[in-house]
């Protein structure tokens, strides 16, 4: 894999409300801010698997969401 690039082969969200769409945009965005965020150092590394969990208030606009959510995981990886 290229420094560049991050490949998250799958992910599961678990976010309850909201419609199919709504959770593939959210999907998109997550894998984004992490490509976006991800140290350079990091980004040549293979996981097999990685889990998370990340506790947010009810309400939390979706954009925020997936803020928190590419924060966790990448705090995770380092």
């Amino acid at each position: 894999m290229k420094a560049d690039i991050v490949q998250i082969d799958e992910m599961h969200l678990s976010v309850p409300g909201l419609s199919q769409e709504a959770a593939n945009m959210l999907g998109r965005d997550v894998v984004r801010r992490v490509s976006n965020n991800l140290p350079e150092k990091i980004r040549s590394n293979r996981l097999a698997s990685l889990g998370v969990q990340v506790s947010i208030p009810q309400g939390t606009p979706t954009e925020q969401l997936a803020e928190m959510i590419a924060d966790k995981i990448c705090k995770s990886l380092i």
